[in-house]
């Protein structure tokens, strides 16, 4: 049997509130890989891991950003990270 690969949406957070932030509409990027436009802007989700990959790919090159993960990178902090930054402070 093949494992499902998934991750949490809250890795995307960052992602969305940069983007957001900039007024860049999310929705047709989460569209092109069929996921559920609450789940990512709520940040509290699975979605498998080509999704999230797909997404993040869409987004760089919709936007022009090919260095998307760099970019957002810069602005990060464990408090902006939801869940996660939660998890990794806590460890």
């Amino acid at each position: 049997m093949k494992k499902l690969s998934l991750a949490h949406t809250s890795w995307l957070q960052p992602f969305v509130a940069y983007f957001s932030e900039r007024g860049v509409s999310l929705e047709p990027y989460m569209d092109a890989v069929q996921i559920p436009h609450e789940v990512v802007l709520n940040g509290d989700g699975w979605i498998t891991k080509p999704q999230l990959y797909g997404f993040l790919n869409h987004l760089a090159e919709g936007e022009s950003v090919p260095e998307i993960g760099f970019v957002v990178g810069q602005q990060l902090t464990l408090e902006t990270m939801g869940e996660l930054g939660q998890a990794v402070s806590e460890a």
